[in-house]
């Protein structure tokens, strides 16, 4: 993904890692999201993960929704 792909993602936004664990963006600011992984149910994890543009280099969207 693109440096300039993080500026149209927003909230809602679901990904792909490297592994093929799904995350959703939770929380978005101009310089980084905030993401929680999604479980087979669509249930989203407790924890989460901070993630600054240059993360998303190694993110595959599989549900773009826009900011």
């Amino acid at each position: 993904m693109a440096k300039n792909d993080f500026e149209v993602i927003g909230v809602g936004t679901i990904v792909k890692d490297l592994n093929g664990y799904k995350l959703m963006v939770v929380e978005r600011a101009d310089e980084h999201a905030v993401l929680k992984y999604v479980d087979e149910n669509g249930e989203l994890s407790r924890g989460s993960v901070f993630a600054v543009p240059s993360h998303f280099d190694f993110y595959k969207v599989v549900e773009l929704h826009a900011r």
